[in-house]
């Protein structure tokens, strides 16, 4: 007799076996229902099929960037989504949702996708651990975004933008004595433009 065992999705990160595995059917899935999913083109040439994702998602995140720039951000959150969707570790895409839920000042889900972002990375990224801090301090969480803007400074000890922030939340909690060091740093190592 056959067992009727419910499959239900695991929670946490994304379970890739579970794509393409059907472990209640007891079979692969093809592809095709992930690729129409995605909105990616599928060629049958030859009896091969030729993907075309990465031309695609270079376009959707390219669209999404220049939706982002015209302040379309309801077009621009659907392509990232697409994008994610695609490929959910796609470093760039994470960052964009996270400066979209900035902008729809959604700041706890913001922290959620600039830290996808962070562990999407192979490196510690300066630009990526920088919106994680200020969406951290935009979400309430003051200490959190120092120690973020703290390990900036490990990663690159001349960043002069993580100087001011630590400067600026030190200066909030009247913490001048440490707030000092930061903003001499700051006044010589930032341009003048700036």
């Amino acid at each position: 007799s056959k067992s009727s065992k419910v499959y239900t999705p695991q929670k946490g990160p994304l379970n890739w076996r579970g794509l393409f595995f059907a472990p209640y059917r007891g079979c692969v899935q093809p592809c095709m229902a992930i690729a129409l999913r995605a909105n990616i083109s599928l060629y049958v040439i030859g009896g091969k099929r030729n993907f075309t994702a990465m031309n695609n998602i270079r376009s959707l995140l390219d669209s999404a960037r220049a939706a982002y720039k015209a302040g379309r951000y309801a077009e621009a959150w659907r392509l990232s989504k697409h994008q994610v969707l695609t490929d959910p570790q796609c470093t760039a895409t994470w960052s964009l949702l996270g400066t979209l839920t900035v902008a729809k000042t959604q700041y706890t889900r913001a922290v959620l996708c600039f830290q996808r972002a962070a562990q999407a990375a192979e490196t510690h990224d300066p630009r990526i651990l920088m919106n994680l801090g200020r969406a951290l301090y935009l979400s309430g969480q003051a200490y959190c975004a120092k120690a973020m803007f703290g390990a900036v400074l490990k990663v690159d000890p001349k960043n002069f933008l993580a100087h001011y922030e630590l400067a600026r939340l030190h200066l909030e909690t009247s913490c001048i004595d440490q707030a000092a060091p930061h903003l001499r740093i700051v006044t010589t190592l930032a341009p003048l433009n700036w």
